[in-house]
């Protein structure tokens, strides 16, 4: 897997990932179950995104994995 550490992505997903409960230092691991990865990162898979979408996050805070609904903002 290849994570993204939310600190560095909280302004992509900006308010949407504290009212979801993502965390600084959590690391997001799939975007609707697309994983990414070194070939398609997180700004690829949230380009296909706009505001009003509902998407869903799966991420690892401290080696649990979670998934969290994020409505964009």
């Amino acid at each position: 897997f290849c994570g993204k550490v939310t600190y560095s992505i909280m302004p992509k997903f900006g308010s949407a990932a504290k009212t979801a409960g993502l965390r600084e230092g959590d690391v997001v691991l799939a975007i609707n179950n697309e994983v990414l990865n070194y070939n398609k990162g997180l700004d690829e898979l949230l380009e296909q995104y706009k505001t009003g979408d509902k998407i869903s996050v799966m991420f690892d805070r401290i080696g649990e994995l979670k998934t969290v609904e994020v409505i964009l903002k």
